[in-house]
């Protein structure tokens, strides 16, 4: 095959695109939560489903399983009574799924953000960046026809200010604040800056970007 052709093929490629779909939370105290019956969007054989998980005491999120299907962790943050990851799972059909979150120890709460991404040509990150600080500022790079998906967690109530991405959700859970942002067909950028300025003691936010 000549460059030019490969050229070609490679104009013809179907963007990817993304959409947030809904955000559930539980204020009970958990190891495992479970959020029943979630929108998954449309079925699609390139379909990903990106999560970004909220929750507050200092933990590690073990695992994450959308609809069943097990998603990949690609990074999480702790900070001071709060915790913040982003995962993904494949799941080409259904429209609507429980996406469960385990934990190694207790969660005071807890709360999932979702979104759904087709056409990705890869679903491994091609950056990713975390921040434990209030306000939560994360420099990460974007590729061509970019897709961005970031979250942030507050120990404290209080609305947050988001800059660098599109806030889709922002509310309090408990005494806590949960917050996630995305961004699609993004021109590529080195160090772009993404911020949540909550009122908190402890906050920890994450962000991942993906070749579109």
């Amino acid at each position: 095959m000549t460059g030019a052709h490969q050229a070609i093929l490679g104009a013809a490629r179907i963007p990817a695109s993304l959409t947030y779909l809904t955000t559930a939370s539980d204020t009970v105290d958990r190891t495992a939560y479970t959020f029943s019956g979630l929108s998954l969007g449309d079925a699609d054989p390139s379909r990903i489903i990106a999560v970004v998980v909220n929750c507050t005491d200092v933990l590690t999120v073990t695992s994450v399983t959308v609809a069943g299907v097990s998603a990949t962790i690609h990074l999480q943050a702790t900070g001071i009574f709060t915790t913040c990851a982003i995962a993904t799972a494949a799941v080409p059909t259904g429209t609507t799924g429980d996406v469960v979150v385990n934990l190694n120890t207790t969660g005071e709460d807890c709360g999932v953000g979702l979104w759904r991404i087709v056409n990705l040509p890869s679903t491994t990150p091609y950056d990713t960046a975390s921040n434990s600080e209030d306000p939560i500022v994360m420099s990460i790079d974007i590729p061509n026809r970019g897709i961005l998906v970031a979250g942030g967690t507050f120990d404290q109530n209080g609305a947050v200010t988001t800059t660098g991405c599109t806030e889709n959700y922002d509310y309090d859970v408990g005494t806590d604040r949960f917050c996630g942002g995305s961004g699609s067909g993004l021109t590529p950028e080195l160090n772009r800056t993404i911020t949540f300025d909550g009122t908190a003691g402890g906050a920890a936010g994450v962000a991942a970007s993906w070749a579109g």
